[in-house]
């Protein structure tokens, strides 16, 4: 009869290591983006997101609020970056720039 404990948990193994790998992939990552409100002001704001597109839907879906609870409403993401990214318009690098972070 043999052995077949070192496959199942090379197996076991295997399947660990692809599962993190799929959870490491889809993790959210920090997006900084220049969209316009409701309002017209344009600004910078902050939003985790598995991606720049998921970035920019989130902060279409759901109203975020100020400080002091006001609601703003996002009409337009213009653009979204990584944290690290630039911006590629004069008007959002004008904007993060004087964005505390």
């Amino acid at each position: 009869m043999r052995r077949t404990y070192p496959r199942i948990a090379t197996a076991i193994g295997m399947m660990a290591a692809s599962l993190l790998t799929i959870g490491h992939a889809s993790a959210d990552t920090e997006y900084k983006c220049h969209v316009q409100l409701k309002n017209g002001t344009e600004k910078i704001q902050f939003v985790e997101a598995t991606n720049a597109a998921a970035a920019a839907n989130r902060l279409l879906e759901k109203p975020s609020k100020t400080k002091h609870g006001a609601r703003q409403e996002v009409a337009k993401v213009l653009e979204c970056q990584p944290m690290s990214g630039s911006f590629s318009s004069s008007t959002a690098q004008t904007l993060d720039a004087a964005t505390t972070h």
